[in-house]
């Protein structure tokens, strides 16, 4: 799981690569946010 800033995936949101896994956004350093693919997330829900 790659660790990013949100000001990073703001800027980047539409070259991000989650097909590896998912991003994870980390403001003052703790874990808040987690960016899946929208195909992972459908395999998740059924």
């Amino acid at each position: 799981m790659d660790t990013q800033t949100l000001s990073y995936l703001k800027q980047n949101a539409a070259k991000l690569d989650v097909d590896d896994g998912p991003l994870r956004n980390t403001p003052h350093g703790l874990p808040v946010h987690r960016v899946y693919s929208e195909q992972e997330v459908q395999m998740r829900d059924e």
